[in-house]
């Protein structure tokens, strides 16, 4: 019983291990550990320089009051933490439709419209979603840091919409 359970430790350390190798994949060997760390959830260790790391998405808003005073707010500290996992989808929803001016004003719209609930006194919302583009391991030990690029822009103005 103990050996077997050494094995299994063995075996889940491999697999945790294996995320520093992604050319490690392609391989049998890379396919059964592939399918064990998405079963158990170990391959999500030593991912950071992985180029299968998905860049960062985030929104801020710039909130103009009738004072004209501007304060900076991100979604995320304005909702429950039970809230903040659901924004994720969003987020990665956002991502995917960016490119489509039509959906992607509308996403923008529904942000700003709760946030004109959230602070009666605003009369201008701006949207600015960034996204942090995180350096491959040759960028990072060449001291590159993580980039911020625009995606999206987008100002509402109480009562126009």
């Amino acid at each position: 019983m103990k050996q077997t359970i050494r094995v299994l430790i063995g075996v889940h350390l491999i697999v945790l291990l294996s995320g520093m190798f992604p050319t490690l994949g392609k391989s049998p060997v890379g396919r059964f550990l592939n399918g064990y760390a998405r079963l158990t959830g170990a391959g999500s260790s030593f991912g950071f320089f992985s180029p299968d790391v998905a860049n960062q998405l985030t929104f801020s808003f710039l909130i103009t009051d009738s004072r004209q005073r501007q304060s900076r707010v991100q979604l995320q500290d304005l909702v429950s933490k039970e809230t903040s996992v659901r924004l994720g989808n969003m987020f990665r929803f956002f991502t995917q439709v960016y490119r489509f001016p039509r959906i992607r004003r509308s996403v923008a719209a529904s942000f700003a419209a709760v946030l004109f609930n959230k602070f009666p006194d605003a009369q201008e919302i701006t949207l600015e979603a960034e996204r942090f583009r995180l350096p491959g391991l040759k960028e990072y030990w060449e001291t590159e840091t993580i980039h911020r690029e625009p995606v999206y822009r987008a100002t509402f103005q109480r009562g126009k919409g």
